[in-house]
């Protein structure tokens, strides 16, 4: 069972225990799994909690984009001036 994140500000509800696990089931189902000690440092791992316009929750899991993979493209608003 993963920890659940601490929720700020202080007096805020606590984060619901689904996203961390869903975190947690999306690295290990991911091929190739992402939790030896080098991917859990490597990639971060969002996990969000969204009503559909029926009203149902669900939770959409993404990996972010580490920030070295950001560094090797150049982005449009890379050149000087802009």
């Amino acid at each position: 069972m993963p920890k659940i994140p601490n929720s700020l500000p202080l007096d805020s509800r606590r984060c619901d225990p689904r996203l961390p696990e869903a975190a947690l089931a999306f690295r290990r189902t991911h091929n190739p799994p992402l939790i030896s000690l080098d991917r859990l440092r490597a990639i971060n791992i969002t996990a969000w909690l969204y009503r559909d316009t029926d009203g149902m929750e669900h939770i959409q899991v993404n990996p972010n984009t580490p920030i070295g993979q950001l560094r090797e493209v150049p982005q449009r608003d890379d050149e000087p001036g802009v």
